[in-house]
C-alpha cells in the first residue's frame, strides 16, 4: 500500500491559529526552540538534524523536494527521521523512498507525497506564483521554502505564520556559510559563487512574492 497524499491529511484538516516556518539558516543557530510553541511547525529538509530537534520534534511536518534526498542513502536522513516522531513530507515520484517508507509499519502513516513537476534545469519565477494557489500539485523553485514551505503554510489559512532560519544567502561576511550546520560528506551541496548569488537572487524574489501574497490573504506575517 502507497502512502497518502499530503492534502488528505489530517494535518490539512485541523484548523492553526499560529504556525512557525523554520528554514535551513545560520540564523536558526541562535533561535531559542525552547520558546516555539506553535502547534504546528514546518521545516525545511535538514531542520531534523538540528541539536535541538527533539524538542519540537512531535510538532513538525518537515518538508522535502531537492533531488538530492531522493539518491541519498534512505538510512542517512528518511531512516534517521522514522526514529523520530515528526510527520514527514516527500514528493510522489521518489518511488524508492516511498517503497523504503512503505514498508515501516509505525512510519509510513507520518509520511505524505505531494506532485512536484519540472527541475532545477526550467527555473521559471512563475512557479512560485503558480505554487500559492496551485499546492499540493507544486513546481521546483529555488528552495523548499518556496517550493512547499510557505504554499501549505498559505494554503492552512492561519492568523499568523512566523518565519525564522530562512536567510536566503549562501555568504555571510564574504564566506561561505548557508546553513546552520557545518557542511559534512553527507550534506553534498556545492555551488559556485555565480550559482550561489543567482540562487540568492531567485530564493529573495520568490520570497518577496509568496509573503506578500499571505498578506494580502490576511494572514500576518513575522519573519525573523
Amino acid at each position: 500500500m502507497g502512502l497518502s497524499n499530503i492534502i488528505d491529511s489530517e494535518i490539512l484538516q485541523k484548523k492553526y491559529n499560529n504556525i512557525k516556518v523554520l528554514g535551513n539558516g545560520p540564523s536558526l543557530k541562535l533561535l531559542d526552540f525552547c520558546k516555539i510553541d506553535n502547534d504546528l511547525i514546518i521545516g525545511c529538509n535538514w531542520l531534523f538534524d538540528h541539536e535541538n530537534f527533539n524538542i519540537i520534534d512531535s510538532r513538525c511536518l518537515v518538508c522535502f523536494s531537492d533531488p538530492s534526498f531522493k539518491v541519498l542513502d534512505p538510512e542517512k536522513w528518511i531512516g534517521i527521521l522514522s526514529q523520530k516522531k515528526c510527520y514527514t513530507l516527500i514528493p510522489s515520484s521518489w518511488t524508492n523512498i516511498i517503497e523504503w517508507s512503505s514498508k515501516k509499519k509505525d512510519f509510513k502513516s507520518r509520511v505524505f507525497i505531494y506532485n512536484l513537476n519540472g527541475s532545477y534545469k526550467n527555473y521559471q519565477h512563475n512557479d512560485c506564483k503558480q505554487n500559492m494557489i496551485n499546492f499540493p500539485d507544486l513546481n521546483y523553485t529555488s528552495s523548499v521554502m518556496t517550493t512547499v514551505c510557505l504554499p501549505m503554510a498559505n494554503n492552512m489559512k492561519p492568523k499568523r505564520i512566523s518565519i525564522s532560519g530562512v536567510d536566503a544567502s549562501y555568504f555571510k561576511n564574504g564566506k561561505f556559510d548557508p546553513y546552520f550546520f557545518k557542511l559534512k560528506k553527507l550534506h553534498k551541496y556545492r555551488h559556485s559563487v555565480v550559482e550561489a548569488e543567482k540562487w540568492s537572487s531567485n530564493l529573495n524574489k520568490e520570497l518577496e512574492f509568496q509573503l506578500l501574497f499571505i498578506k494580502n490573504n490576511g494572514i500576518l506575517i513575522q519573519k525573523d
